[in-house]
């Protein structure tokens, strides 16, 4: 329960039908095949997942991202200590960066406000979806109540960290996934140049 709070995942829609988003999930998603020759998802930049600067991509040229109420997929959970930890430092981390890299490919009348603004929004948005999920949680499984005490500390360990990739995606992003082990850089869909690729060059 604390790790479903704190991801970014959100709370199960009420809707019954398709409905307009402005953002995807990779691990959840459907494209034509025209659609990602038109707009290819980014690759190899400062951050760790793509889906939300190429769902920005895909607004500005035009298309149209549906999300369907039905359509369900499974996240694992973190794989022990080192997996949380990551997950949610990098999380946090894309958090900043990725509303930075779409507000510098934005034309300068549709830029949004500065970084405190933008991460101010951020902080809301997340908020929001946890309060929201908590409720549909407790309205579906009212036992759950019971686990709270012990999903509490979890939620907060995870904001924690969020936070800490937060402040690192705003003064070295660079360093931060430069220490990202390989073997959590594989489910990434951008990977940094490591040093010794530079220097190898």
């Amino acid at each position: 329960l604390g790790v479903s709070l704190a991801s970014s995942f959100p709370a199960r829609a009420q809707s019954n039908g398709l409905y307009i988003s402005d953002r995807y999930h990779l691990n959840n998603a459907a494209f034509r095949r025209h659609v990602l020759e038109n707009v290819p998802i980014p690759a190899r930049r400062p951050c760790y997942r793509m889906s939300g600067l190429h769902a920005a991509r895909l607004l500005s040229s035009g298309h149209t991202i549906l999300r369907q109420p039905a359509a369900r997929a499974v996240h694992a959970s973190p794989n022990g200590l080192t997996h949380f930890f990551w997950r949610f430092l990098l999380m946090g981390f894309d958090g900043v960066v990725v509303p930075r890299l779409i507000a510098e490919e934005a034309p300068p009348a549709q830029r949004p406000g500065v970084q405190r603004r933008r991460t101010l929004r951020l902080v809301q948005f997340w908020g929001g979806q946890a309060k929201a999920k908590l409720f549909d949680e407790l309205r579906r499984a009212p036992s759950r109540v019971l686990i709270l005490p012990l999903a509490v500390p979890i939620f907060l360990a995870a904001v924690a960290l969020q936070g800490i990739g937060a402040i690192a995606g705003l003064v070295a992003p660079d360093r931060l996934l430069n220490a990202v082990p390989e073997d959590v850089l594989k489910g990434s869909t951008c990977q940094p140049v490591r040093t010794a690729e530079v220097s190898a060059g």
